[in-house]
């Protein structure tokens, strides 16, 4: 059985509605639990663009609320420097590896999964990666989500 049904270009009409976008993402989310499937690979193999895949993926993800006075708790807890360096934080508490956690409602969450679903409007199940290897960093444009390489 082909594990890209439904997904694939030829196979899907447009304009792409609401309801059908986010049963898109929930076969994208299936997939990315998957051993060696990204987010490139599935545009790819189904013929669809990154961007796309993207769109059904967080269509199918619930939104991320906080507060204003949460999020501005948050980013006093972060070292903001120019646009394109790390920012790291240095509030909350922090885990064995050193890795920054935020208090959230009675829990403690990653920093780089709060400044992400800050930025992005959503929280990834399947966690994120810097791509600048800082393990306190939480600039957005560093953050990217499992699978999207």
């Amino acid at each position: 059985m082909d594990k890209y049904k439904g997904l694939y270009s030829s196979e899907i009409g447009v304009p792409v509605d609401r309801n059908e976008k986010k049963w898109l993402g929930k076969i994208i989310i299936k997939l990315l639990n998957e051993p060696n499937i990204t987010i490139r690979k599935i545009a790819k193999e189904t013929a669809q663009s990154i961007e796309t895949i993207k769109d059904w993926y967080m269509e199918a993800m619930p939104a991320f609320k906080i507060s204003f006075e949460d999020e501005q708790r948050f980013w006093s807890q972060v070292f903001v420097r120019r646009e394109n360096e790390c920012w790291e934080f240095v509030g909350g508490t922090m885990d064995k590896l050193g890795r920054g956690r935020f208090h959230l409602n009675g829990h403690k969450i990653m920093a780089q999964r709060v400044a992400y679903a800050i930025e992005y409007g959503f929280m990834p199940e399947l966690g994120i990666k810097r791509i600048c290897r800082n393990i306190n960093c939480v600039n957005p444009k560093h953050l990217i989500m499992v699978g999207e390489l």
